[in-house]
């Protein structure tokens, strides 16, 4: 395990406190991109999600890294650099890392989504993809859009479709979309309607 070990941030203090303002702000503002420049990746990490993971989690936290991530030297560095602990079981995860593929083969209703009286104690979920924009369209609403934010992203019907099978306001989970230093949030609050059109000729809303 010794020689799988890396440095962490290079500033601590400065840089977890940086990453946790970016994180705020994605969450506040979803859809809008933030950017770690001070983020660097870790094996099958991308630089936004291991500064992410290093920032949020602690001793109190479960962790599910899909296999997609979940090499050798990821996991030893997660546990050393944050103490939490690490889960087979996506259902007890507070947090599940992986891929947008493989992320579209799991079951997200069986995810934590909180509960009436803590809808905040739910899964955050952190999938890497390989841009952010993409040639999907959608148009996000809910607290922290002014109005409404069209977005075009690689997300199409098959991961909003999952999405929607977790949601049951205000249960839900939260998500963070990351490619290399770059991330933006997708909260549970978020309600988001997506192409291609229905039949009926209304966008489906999830």
């Amino acid at each position: 395990m010794q020689n799988q070990l890396i440095a962490g941030f290079q500033n601590p203090v400065a840089d977890a406190q940086a990453v946790f303002r970016t994180a705020l702000c994605a969450m506040s503002e979803p859809g809008l991109p933030q950017n770690l420049p001070m983020a660097a990746g870790l094996d099958s990490l991308q630089a936004a999600t291991w500064a992410v993971l290093q920032t949020l989690l602690d001793a109190d936290v479960k962790v599910y890294l899909a296999d997609s991530v979940s090499t050798e030297k990821v996991r030893s560095n997660v546990l050393f650099h944050t103490g939490c602990e690490l889960t087979n079981d996506k259902a007890q995860a507070d947090f599940i890392v992986g891929d947008l593929a493989t992320a579209l083969t799991w079951d997200w209703r069986g995810l934590k989504r909180g509960s009436e009286r803590s809808p905040e104690h739910s899964a955050t979920l952190i999938i890497q993809i390989d841009a952010l924009a993409g040639e999907a369209h959608s148009v996000w609403q809910g607290p922290g859009i002014e109005h409404q934010r069209d977005m075009h992203t690689v997300l199409d019907k098959n991961f909003w479709l999952k999405r929607a099978a977790a949601m049951a306001f205000p249960l839900g989970v939260d998500v963070m979309l990351v490619a290399g230093q770059d991330l933006i949030g997708l909260p549970r609050t978020t309600q988001v309607q997506f192409e291609p059109v229905t039949e009926q000729g209304a966008a489906s809303c999830m």
